[in-house]
């Protein structure tokens, strides 16, 4: 099974301007999980969705594929979903098809890669569900 990793990260933070660049440890907050989700074995393909030029630098700086996302996906009140959705259609294009779709906030610079194995060994293990998520 193909799983591929998102992270949807805009830029246009209005309570924290540039949230996702802010430092924390030294590190742009975004790093954190981008180097977390590298080490996932089960994440075949990793990308970031992003309509931000200082956030795709520093995601390709980490060696993370960026995939531009249109800026109407990129406003206070657009959902996720429309944003996975682009992201799908766009590695559509180059034939890349996922069987599972991981999404990963660069606001959770604290996931652990056991957080995402076991996340991701849940859903293989039942086939019942549809998704799952981690809540702390």
């Amino acid at each position: 099974m193909k799983v591929l990793g998102i992270v949807p990260a805009r830029g246009g933070s209005k309570r924290i301007p540039n949230k996702n660049l802010y430092p924390l440890g030294g590190i742009p907050l975004i790093c954190h999980c981008l180097r977390t989700a590298k080490r996932c074995s089960f994440i075949e393909r990793l990308v970031v969705s992003t309509e931000d030029e200082a956030i795709a630098e520093v995601a390709k700086k980490e060696g993370v594929e960026v995939i531009k996302r249109p800026v109407e996906l990129a406003q206070d009140n657009t959902p996720t979903l429309p944003v996975i959705k682009h992201v799908i259609n766009e590695l559509d294009k180059t034939g890349f098809h996922a069987d599972i779709i991981l999404t990963i906030q660069p606001t959770y610079p604290f996931i652990t890669v056991d957080n995402i194995e076991k996340a991701i060994k849940a859903f293989f293990e039942n086939g019942d569900f549809d998704s799952v998520t981690t809540v702390k």
